[in-house]
């Protein structure tokens, strides 16, 4: 949008304040555009939009105008906008026409509650938009909502789903704590695809509990014999594994030094080595001094 404003704009807005006519209102809604989203003008400016009568369909025209912007200005307007407005209003614009606004008002309604709302979102998940769709899914994980599991899992176990929609849906199971979910996360740990797998491990490490730990560091170990995992990816594992830490996790890591697998036993040791437990290191220098893969475990040592 562009950044310049009319030099009048104070007298505009003072004379909108007081007279509450409906061309007044056209008027407002076209000055939207000459305001850069986020300003405290545009807040003011929306604000005095939101008292058109609702009959005169005004509102509605503005949002119009508001879906044309590039798609950053459009969501600001959108949300400084259904902040100002009643449940109702945002409710009725989650079958707009423009999927911008569809998921900026599913963003919206995600912050109230009610089963009306969770109907509503619930239905955004088959929505043909995935800008939709992720706001939808967003919602439904921070609610924790458990009618949200099997659909969120058609999602994930659907070859339509695009990857983005796919790491969203595995952010979200990772605010429930129940065993599909559980197991929904174990299952894609183990992915063909780094960033959903480097997902899945992001929500395990969210849950705290040790047996969390164990299936987290299996997985882990399982991957790490299976394929070659890059930096960026170990780097994400070995913070889920210490969001978990416990002896029961340090234990298997231990036993796992002694793999005949020379790039797993250093995987291990770095992680061991990261986790700074001094219970570790002891292992460390005993499987140093006894794997012919000794290698590994010493440079873990050092770092």
């Amino acid at each position: 949008m562009s950044t310049s404003q009319p030099r009048n704009y104070l007298e505009i807005a003072a004379a909108l304040e007081k007279r509450m006519e409906g061309e007044d209102f056209r008027l407002l809604s076209s000055y939207i555009s000459l305001f850069v989203a986020g300003r405290y003008e545009v807040a003011l400016l929306l604000r005095l939009l939101t008292l058109a009568p609702r009959e005169s369909g005004i509102l509605e025209e503005a949002i119009l105008q508001i879906a044309a912007f590039n798609r950053a200005d459009a969501r600001k307007c959108l949300s400084l906008l259904f902040e100002m407005v009643d449940k109702r209003f945002v409710l009725n614009q989650i079958d707009h026409p423009a999927a911008v606004v569809r998921a900026s008002a599913v963003e919206r309604i995600g912050t109230v509650g009610g089963e009306e709302v969770i109907i509503a979102v619930l239905e955004k998940l088959r929505d043909t938009a995935d800008e939709v769709k992720i706001e939808a899914i967003s919602v439904l994980g921070r609610k924790r909502v458990s009618a949200g599991i099997e659909p969120l899992t058609e999602i994930m176990l659907s070859s339509k789903s695009s990857i983005e929609v796919r790491r969203t849906v595995l952010a979200a199971i990772g605010n429930y704590s129940d065993v599909p979910t559980l197991q929904l996360l174990i299952q894609f740990s183990e992915s063909s695809e780094s960033a959903i797998r480097m997902s899945a491990f992001q929500s395990l490490g969210r849950r705290k509990d040790q047996s969390t730990g164990l299936l987290i560091t299996a997985a882990w170990l399982n991957s790490l014999s299976n394929r070659t995992i890059s930096e960026a990816e170990s780097q994400v594992i070995r913070t889920a594994v210490a969001s978990v830490r416990g002896e029961q996790v340090l234990t298997a890591l231990r036993a796992a030094l002694r793999t005949a697998n020379p790039s797993v036993a250093r995987e291990v040791a770095i992680l061991l080595a990261v986790l700074g437990d001094g219970s570790a290191f002891p292992a460390l220098l005993e499987a140093a001094a006894e794997s012919e893969h000794s290698g590994p475990v010493i440079e873990a040592l050092v770092r």
